[in-house]
């Protein structure tokens, strides 16, 4: 998806039920000023179950400076999310024509952004979180703002953060 808000590259889950899925590859893209989520899957309400999330990206603005990407595999804002397996996704800067990066303030969740609903039976490995801005950057698997996360693995994940720690932010 692209746009100045990017919601899900591979899937918008906002009622109902989606099992035993293969969300591998996708790419939530921010456009113009704007902010990025869930680079496989956002759920902003229903249940995602049995699923696995794998090789995803959430970026922020191609443009300007200050811009935000949230939950390289999952951003979940609602809703259940039972038994996923997030590996390999990735909050990131996107480079401009040059290659050069552009400014991303916030790069929060590697592999889960979690702000509402519950996270169950979830493993979260080796996947990666970052900014131009080291304190603006944490949860290499896992940033949990609100929401409840029960039985879940999270393990060899990194961010650039500068604290509290590069698998899991309980903010």
């Amino acid at each position: 998806t692209a746009g100045s808000y990017a919601y899900g590259g591979g899937l918008f889950l906002s009622s109902g039920y989606a099992s035993n899925l293969v969300v591998v590859g996708n790419t939530a893209q921010a456009g113009h000023f704007g902010y990025g989520y869930g680079g496989g899957i956002y759920v902003a309400s229903g249940t995602a179950m049995n699923c696995r999330v794998e090789g995803n990206t959430v970026r922020g603005s191609m443009t300007g400076y200050g811009y935000h990407a949230y939950g390289g595999g999952l951003f979940v804002a609602g809703g259940q999310v039972l038994n996923i397996l997030a590996g390999s996704n990735r909050v990131e800067r996107r480079p401009d024509q040059t290659g050069t990066n552009w400014n991303v303030t916030y790069g929060l969740g590697g592999g889960i952004y979690l702000s509402a609903g519950t996270l169950v039976n979830a493993t979260v490995v080796d996947n990666l979180a970052v900014s131009n801005n080291p304190s603006g950057t944490a949860g290499g698997g896992l940033y949990q703002t609100g929401g409840t996360a029960a039985n879940c693995i999270v393990y060899y994940n990194l961010s650039n953060a500068a604290a509290p720690g590069p698998d899991n932010y309980l903010g």
